[in-house]
């Protein structure tokens, strides 16, 4: 008698996809290599400013904390009419951001052109490399970029699309864990704060770029946003209400206004 072979129906295990290296459609032949040599490395996201991992910042709702305070502190346009050398100091609210503006100024150089001079002139503190946020929305006139210098210090920039030149370097320092940490941290973030201003500002001495940090610190210690002129740069400073620190250099453009009081 033959034997009955009963049909089973054997459901594959479905497998993860991997993640690709790249979202980027093929480059052509004649296209220049991309800015930060680190094509679209991150998933696509909406998010729009840098994202880390969950092991980088455990939980998600972490995580969605911490894209929230810095989107807050650089969803802030700061005043554009002060003149150079002035302070300004904004209330907590929401406007077009700097950057956006259809003739807002860049600096002549690149990241990997900066970071190659950075890097040289200072060893010690070396600024990782940048790896590009990818957002859906094509029609933005400028891309992000991230790099990790340790668990609770961060650099971004905000580049032109295109020439992808940069638009506004920052430096963002999280909340410590202990008193050691913090310490040692705001020591580093000074450090790396002082190299970026002498890297943009070429004529200062370490000493006296230090001696400028301090001033800027100490003027933006009782306000939430701050920023001042200085020539043709803007630093900005914002303490959030999540105690994370965050320092930006960005260019402005001189009017004739400013032209007086930067004859010096």
């Amino acid at each position: 008698m033959p034997c009955k072979v009963k049909s089973v129906n054997i459901r594959a295990k479905q497998m993860p996809m991997p993640i690709q290296n790249s979202r980027r459609p093929i480059r052509p032949l004649n296209e220049n290599p991309h800015c930060c040599n680190v094509m679209y490395s991150f998933p696509i996201v909406d998010a729009v400013f840098p994202v880390f991992t969950l092991s980088e910042y455990n939980m998600k709702t972490g995580m969605n904390k911490l894209l929230m305070t810095i989107l807050i502190a650089f969803g802030l346009s700061l005043p554009l009419s002060a003149f150079a050398g002035e302070p300004s100091v904004t209330p907590d609210t929401r406007s077009q951001l700097m950057y956006l503006l259809p003739d807002s100024p860049t600096f002549e150089e690149t990241i990997p052109v900066f970071r190659e001079k950075y890097n040289k002139k200072y060893p010690e503190i070396p600024l990782h490399e940048y790896k590009v946020i990818v957002s859906k929305d094509i029609s933005l006139p400028f891309i992000r970029a991230a790099s990790k210098i340790n668990e609770k210090i961060y650099s971004s920039a905000v580049l032109e699309r295109g020439s992808e030149k940069i638009k506004s370097l920052q430096i963002t320092l999280l909340p410590p864990q202990s008193e050691p940490e913090k310490e040692h941290n705001l020591a580093l973030i000074k450090q790396y704060i002082t190299a970026l201003i002498s890297q943009f500002e070429a004529t200062l001495s370490p000493e006296q770029a230090n001696e400028q940090l301090e001033r800027l610190l100490q003027a933006a210690q009782s306000h939430r946003f701050f920023s001042q002129k200085i020539g043709a740069i803007r630093y900005v400073i914002v303490n959030s209400s999540e105690n994370i620190m965050t320092f930006a250099i960005e260019p402005i453009k001189l009017s004739l206004s400013d032209a007086p009081a930067n004859k010096n």
